[in-house]
């Protein structure tokens, strides 16, 4: 098309009309075409990149910035998510190259930390013994969890502060919040069992006779 509209233009400047105007026109015309389409041609390449490096495809759950939802549709010129409430997002495939995204849809464990506080009153030996006791306990209850490590982690204003860290073999969201269940209810078992309370907010005040 190129081609031919130079042609054009050289043949009728051998016939010696002036086309000098009519190719200042053509060249405003096209910068206002480009500029027209800067965006659409940007989403049309991100959308190459996206089919090509992948990473993410329909049916994967990812967060982009403050939007989450499963990927439903990938298009020409945006990408179109299926929030947790159900309704549609849609971004720019633009925008979805150029932004950090997480695919939790690709984990295959998950890391989970988990902070929890005893009474005082608790015995210095139970204290001490209590990690080896939830790691038997969760063991049992749910022996797809490993758990990295159980610590005494220090005294805090109302409570024994304990650090649990622990790995769930799973990327899917109701296995580990299943999981996650199993050995909560272990461990409030054992402490039924070894009665050791968990600790919450108090305050103790003492009166000065005068």
């Amino acid at each position: 098309a190129t081609l031919w509209v130079v042609a054009g233009m050289l043949l009728l400047s051998n016939l010696g009309i002036n086309v000098t105007s009519l190719i200042a026109g053509l060249g405003i015309g096209g910068v206002a075409i480009a500029f027209a389409l800067q965006n659409i041609l940007a989403d049309l390449f991100s959308s190459f990149a996206i089919y090509l490096d992948k990473p993410f495809t329909v049916g994967d759950f990812i967060i982009v910035g403050d939007k989450m939802g499963t990927v439903a549709k990938i298009g020409v010129k945006t990408t179109r998510l299926t929030a947790l409430q159900g309704e549609e997002i849609v971004l720019s495939n633009k925008e979805l190259t150029s932004a950090h995204i997480q695919n939790f849809k690709k984990m295959q464990e998950r890391r989970v930390v988990m902070d929890f506080g005893i009474t005082y009153e608790t015995p210095r030996d139970k204290v001490a013994s209590l990690p080896e006791k939830i790691r038997e306990a969760v063991a049992t209850a749910a022996p797809d969890i490993r758990i990295d490590r159980i610590h005494f982690a220090g005294f805090g204003a109302s409570a024994l502060n304990f650090e649990l860290v622990y790995y769930v073999s799973t990327g899917d969201y109701n296995a580990y919040r299943d999981r996650q269940q199993a050995m909560n209810l272990a461990m409030l078992e054992l402490f039924e069992k070894e009665m050791v309370s968990f600790a919450y907010p108090t305050q103790m005040i003492y009166t000065a006779k005068a």
